[in-house]
């Protein structure tokens, strides 16, 4: 989903910036306690704080046609 349309669907309303144990910052909504996880919550990654993240958010069609070698 386009940056855009994510904020005008409500998707950032709450929101935060994390470290994800790979080192990357990522804004991520979170979605509530996993059913019989002992506290663990589960979440949405919104957007990745890095370079192939940010490409990979605003040019989603661009990214899946040079996979398939179309592009």
């Amino acid at each position: 989903m386009h940056p855009v349309a994510m904020i005008s669907a409500g998707y950032v309303k709450a929101f935060k910036l994390v470290q994800m144990s790979d080192g990357t910052y990522c804004f991520i909504r979170d979605l509530g306690l996993v059913k019989g996880g002992r506290g663990l919550r589960h979440h949405e990654n919104l957007l990745t704080l890095s370079v192939r993240g940010l490409i990979a958010k605003l040019f989603p069609l661009e990214q899946f046609k040079a996979r398939l070698g179309l592009g």
